[in-house]
């Protein structure tokens, strides 16, 4: 027999399934745990603005982010050509990473953690420098 366990769940979802799903259900008003708001995704987007006159950026660009999260990002590219910044319709302009399930807690755990560690000033600064864009379902 091996001892091999499973894996854990991260545990910011032990606390979300525990304490705060309970908690939002009551305030809301929701009469089925499925209503509540949960997390479903995190995306991670960097534009890389002088990509268009170095390419060679996009592939630096794709290695900080998959350190980061820990999975390859994918590149994205322009819809549309706009002249005014030399951009032409399919050219590389950066790279995005959508992460879902155990590896979407464990980054907010880690970010909440690294950000909420940072104080006063360095804390502002730290903050003002990231987007944390939340798309909200009302009925």
């Amino acid at each position: 027999m091996s001892n091999v366990s499973a894996p854990s769940r991260p545990r910011l979802k032990e606390r979300y399934l525990a304490e705060v799903r309970d908690q939002l259900k009551s305030e809301l008003g929701l009469g089925n745990v499925m209503e509540v708001p949960r997390l479903e995704k995190i995306v991670i987007n960097m534009g890389v603005g002088r990509a268009t006159q170095q390419a060679s950026l996009i592939e630096g660009a794709q290695r900080d982010l998959e350190v980061i999260t820990g999975q390859k990002p994918v590149v994205t590219r322009a819809k549309k050509s706009i002249a005014g910044f030399k951009l032409r319709e399919g050219q590389s302009i950066g790279v995005k990473a959508t992460l879902r399930g155990d590896r979407a807690w464990e980054f907010f755990d880690r970010l909440l953690s690294l950000t909420t560690a940072r104080t006063n000033e360095e804390g502002r600064a730290f903050l003002a420098a990231f987007g944390f864009p939340f798309r909200q379902e009302t009925r």
